[in-house]
């Protein structure tokens, strides 16, 4: 019977694979804690995100053919280009390394591209010190206890393939496909949602499957639609001390414990946009509605001390939307933009009974019936500013252009826990904001385009760590980009701040 304090886990890694968390509207980040993840999906170029990321009426030459792969058309030439992507975590709590390159081409009433990008996954300094429950002393432990060498200490790599290919069909219209498939053998943050556990290798992979449709008039105007359809499949291999008395030495030993979580994830997502010029006075409106339905077959059995505790076998499914309006003007050598979004989302989960239970008022659950159940609501806003302004400088042809800007990410949701086994019911209310400024600078020298960008996102947090140390988590019984997790009690966790630094260079062949 489970505790009356313990609430089910849902630990569905929802990412945004094109972007920095919420700055991308087509696959939506679920976040119930404000766990802090490093940037590993944010590598492809992008003209705009040095302007806190601003899309919605303005457009990125750059960056959306990657995000609705209809946008291609509008690249009439070869475009080459590399983008070398550094984050870290403060607090020592890791980073990473990413190298795409790839290129965007044209011939006739074809277009397409790929891009190969390799990454490089640092651990937290921290997770050199095993986290082992108390009481146990790993120097101590006899042979005949093999425990793996732990992998969140080593660093891992990543590997991401993509491809487009589409077509111009007249009349302005273009519709276009892409395939983005990730190899992952971490997903950032995930190391941190075992509290108790001695090793845990990840291994799986996500594919991203999108079909755009876009239609360009001559006034600049546009509209779109893309249908998105993503498959998270990640398997944690977690290992776990556990103690035992051993009546021939007649004291406490310990031995390692295997833990297989699964964490399973489809998706399913439509976007609808449009942009438009104001007259000829520099001024463009545009809009987008962008919904989201998720299953979630399989999820792992996440926690983390005094905040998340599991129930096993929690299922679930979600429905998430987000409905934005931007505006943009472009007046001489200085670009202004802003963008306001709504996101309003529902999730349901509960935990299935793997046998029969007996409830405190005397009824029976049957095997696979529900034993305890999680609804959250939340209503989050989005706003993102952005700023630019060309300089000219004596003796050089093209101007220095300068960016910089804000977003703000402010999650709310309302939880109410129903545990059907002791007849008990519970109410949570939790809010946070994620915001992060952002810098750049680009200039063409001899026909190539070279961007700087940098980013750091404040608002979120890692758990373990207190003035700097690790403090030792309590045993545990049972065993990202989103995290949905029912919260038990506070959101305690230790600050911390992601910084990004992207160096992209383009060059565009006739």
């Amino acid at each position: 019977m489970p505790n009356p304090r313990t609430l089910s886990a849902l630990g569905a890694t929802l990412f945004a694979l094109l972007g920095p968390p919420a700055a991308r509207g087509q696959i939506i980040q679920i976040k119930t804690l404000p766990l802090a993840q490093g940037d590993q999906f944010g590598f492809f170029p992008s003209v705009n995100d040095a302007m806190g990321g601003v899309s919605i009426a303005v457009r990125d030459s750059l960056l959306d053919p990657f995000v609705n792969p209809a946008k291609g058309a509008r690249v009439r030439a070869l475009h080459l280009f590399g983008a070398p992507t550094f984050y870290s975590i403060s607090r020592n709590s890791g980073g990473g390394q990413t190298l795409p390159v790839g290129g965007l081409a044209s011939r006739g009433d074809l277009f397409g591209g790929a891009v190969v990008a390799f990454q490089q996954l640092d651990p937290s300094r921290r997770e050199a010190q095993l986290f082992a429950p108390p009481g146990i002393d790993f120097v101590g432990v006899p042979p005949t206890a093999s425990f793996p060498v732990p992998q969140q200490t080593r660093a891992q790599t990543n590997r991401y393939a993509f491809a487009t290919l589409g077509r111009r069909v007249g009349n302005g219209f273009s519709f276009a496909g892409s395939v983005l498939y990730a190899d992952l053998h971490r997903l950032d943050g995930v190391d941190q949602l075992y509290a108790g556990s001695q090793s845990i290798a990840q291994h799986g992979g996500d594919l991203d499957a999108r079909f755009g449709v876009v239609r360009d008039w001559e006034s600049g105007s546009s509209v779109e639609a893309l249908l998105v359809h993503d498959r998270l499949a990640m398997t944690h291999d977690v290992t776990f001390a556990e103690t035992f008395y051993d009546p021939n030495l007649r004291r406490i030993e310990s031995r390692p414990r295997p833990e297989r979580n699964l964490d399973r994830t489809n998706t399913w997502g439509l976007q609808l946009g449009w942009q438009r010029p104001v007259g000829d006075s520099g001024w463009r409106v545009g809009a987008f509605a962008t919904s989201n339905l998720m299953s979630h077959p399989k999820l792992p059995n996440y926690q983390i001390v005094d905040v998340v505790r599991p129930v096993p076998w929690d299922p679930g499914h979600s429905a998430a939307y987000n409905i934005g309006m931007g505006v943009a003007r472009h007046r001489g050598a200085a670009t202004f933009a802003l963008d306001v979004v709504y996101e309003p989302i529902l999730s349901h989960t509960w935990g299935e009974a793997p046998a029969d239970i007996e409830t405190l008022a005397g009824s029976t659950i049957l095997a696979g019936g529900k034993t305890a159940e999680s609804h959250f609501t939340f209503s989050n806003a989005i706003a993102r500013l952005g700023i630019a302004q060309d300089l000219v400088i004596d003796g050089v042809e093209s101007p220095l252009h300068l960016q910089g800007g804000i977003s703000a990410h402010a999650v709310r949701y309302w939880l109410r826990q129903d545990d059907h086994v002791l007849a008990t019911s519970r109410r949570q209310e939790e809010h946070w904001t994620e915001w992060a400024p952002t810098w750049g600078a680009s200039m063409r020298v001899a026909g190539v385009d070279v961007r700087y960008l940098g980013r750091v996102v404040h608002g979120t947090g890692r758990p373990g760590i207190i003035d700097g140390q690790i403090f030792e988590p309590l045993a545990s019984s049972a065993g990202g980009p989103s995290i949905l997790a029912t919260p038990t009690g506070p959101l305690t966790l230790t600050p911390v701040s992601v910084t990004t630094h992207q160096l992209s260079i383009s060059v565009p062949l006739p």
